[in-house]
């Protein structure tokens, strides 16, 4: 980005947009000028030399904001983060993760450094440093790099030029890898957030020479270890790799499959093997969840509870489900039960539904707002439930403050403490089902909006269910301006898995009786690997 920046405004919307370059060149000339600059101001550059790895500069900034503020917190935390990446870069392990450790609770606000990639790198360096054995090193590493979320982050990539260490690889090979990786982190490791939403020409490029190198070397996928695999996996997919995603799927997979019963597994192992239980073929026997079930009250209020009573919409209902007995909103759960439920989604697959969804007692669709007509002969007229995501609340506050015809509206888990304005919506209000990250019941990543409010309802005991307008992103149709032609969908799909999904709707579909219409019903006989096929076809353009 070469545009010239002469005010603040623009340099603050450089650094949202990750254009830290450009940014750091404005602050740094205001700098040298002589000119007086606000604590806001010093943050603001300090941040952009540590994006940068600039510490020489990082360093002259903050002794004169200390010099001029010297009660500023955020200046203050800045200088101790500055001090814990010097330990961070001597290898001294125990004290720099000890003052990573004690920054998370000082991170500012706006700017704030980041600590998680060198946190996690500095724990893990200080206690695979420790082990005596190459063989107790990589079982550490191991354990570690498991890691189950809705999302990915960098700190997923600490440890693994252990691994490339302790690999069985020819030199050349390793020093390949190591440089590969070395770039990756490089673009990653000063980013908390999770990493679809980061775009960036340099991370592109990353990550396209990690995909390089994996395609040239196909066979270091045996000597990566699980929780890389599940990593690797939907990193590929988020920037369009998809034959990588798929043969690191498969591989996590058969790892997860091939867990032994030597040792107690860890909470997060328990947590996969479930989720692969959900999703493995039909014909197979769902032993580990069988087992589990024995020795764990799935009524608890605990990850693997939940997870086990949500994982029963993968099977047949049972007279004694922990799943029915999720019933937190008792108002919910009486405008539910016995109901027939019409769900919308946002795809225009070309069929007249509106006349069977309007006919259904109650129809919910997903971020609804006055303004929005979808076509009423496709989509219905009628509005009685909408579920709302917490990335786009705040465009609907002023229709939902409002008098509206919505009997119940859902937001996101913690949205209620998260907006404040919320307190002022008159009509009934509550949070969904919490099933989306660690205590997900999916393989990978999270469930998306028509398979979380599945999720939510079907516990209620509606007396019907009929899915309408959802295609599984087999084009690229949206109403409402929901999506665009040029839309790349492959960062939403590394968080809402495509498999995870669908094998959920298809199996929760046969177990409970949910209904779909005519052009969900056809995409549901897919089997996954045709589904995919499919997907990547449809979106093409964007396959690497």
């Amino acid at each position: 980005m070469g545009a010239y920046v002469v005010t603040d405004k623009q340099a603050y919307e450089l650094m949202h947009a990750h254009h830290w370059r450009e940014a750091f060149t404005y602050w740094q000339t205001s700098y040298r000028s002589g000119a007086v600059l606000q604590s806001a101001q010093l943050n603001a550059l300090a941040k952009c030399c540590e994006m940068l790895d600039e510490w020489d500069q990082h360093e002259a900034v903050i002794e004169e904001g200390l010099r001029r503020y010297a009660e500023n917190a955020d200046l203050q935390a800045r200088n101790r983060y500055r001090q814990a990446l010097k330990l961070y870069q001597a290898e001294r392990w125990a004290s720099a993760y000890e003052h990573l450790e004690q920054l998370r609770s000082c991170n500012p606000a706006e700017w704030p450094f980041a600590l998680s990639y060198y946190r996690w790198q500095a724990l893990l360096m200080m206690q695979v440093s420790a082990l005596p054995t190459e063989q107790l090193q990589r079982c550490a590493i191991a354990e570690a790099s498991l890691f189950k979320n809705a999302c990915i982050f960098s700190r997923q990539l600490a440890g693994f030029e252990w691994v490339i260490r302790l690999s069985g690889w020819d030199a050349s090979i390793k020093y390949d890898f190591l440089l590969v990786h070395q770039q990756l982190v490089e673009v990653f490791k000063n980013h908390d957030r999770q990493l679809a939403a980061l775009r960036t020409e340099p991370v592109v490029a990353a990550v396209g020479k990690l995909a390089g190198f994996l395609r040239i070397h196909p066979f270091v996928i045996d000597e990566i270890p699980t929780g890389y695999l599940h990593f690797y996996a939907r990193l590929l997919l988020m920037h369009g790799f998809t034959d990588l995603y798929v043969d690191y799927r498969q591989a996590f997979i058969t790892r997860i499959a091939a867990f032994g019963d030597s040792r107690i597994p860890s909470l997060v192992e328990q947590l996969f093997r479930v989720a692969h239980d959900n999703e493995r073929d039909a014909t197979q026997v769902e032993i580990f969840v069988r087992d589990l079930l024995e020795q764990v009250d799935a009524s608890a209020n605990s990850a693997l509870s939940k997870v086990l009573a949500v994982s029963e919409l993968y099977r047949q209902p049972t007279m004694d489900s922990a799943y029915l007995r999720l019933n937190e909103n008792h108002a919910f759960a009486s405008l539910i039960s016995g109901k027939s439920i019409a769900i919308v989604g946002p795809a225009d697959v070309g069929l007249d539904n509106g006349q069977d969804i309007d006919s259904f007692d109650l129809v919910i669709r997903f971020n609804h707002r006055a303004e929005l007509q979808l076509n009423p002969v496709q989509f219905g007229s009628r509005t009685d439930i909408s579920y709302y995501g917490s990335t786009t609340l705040n465009l609907h506050q002023r229709y939902l403050e409002s008098d509206n015809s919505l009997q119940c509206m859902v937001v996101e888990e913690f949205d209620l403490a998260r907006f404040e304005w919320l307190k002022n919506v008159r009509l009934p209000i509550r949070e969904h089902l919490r099933a989306w990250s660690f205590d997900s019941p999916f393989l990978f990543g999270a469930p998306s909006a028509i398979q979380r409010t599945l999720m939510d309802i079907l516990r209620f005991q509606p007396r019907q269910v009929k899915v309408f307008n959802m295609n599984f992103y087999l084009n690229i149709g949206y109403a409402g301006g929901y999506g665009r032609q040029d839309f790349n969908i492959f960062p939403a799909l590394s968080i809402h898995d495509p498999v995870s999904n669908f094998v959920f709707v298809q199996k929760c579909a046969a177990a409970w009786g949910v209904e779909t219409d005519a052009v969900l019903s056809e995409i549901l006989q897919l089997t996954p690997a045709q589904y995919l096929t499919r997907l990547w076809a449809s979106h093409s353009r964007f396959v690497n």
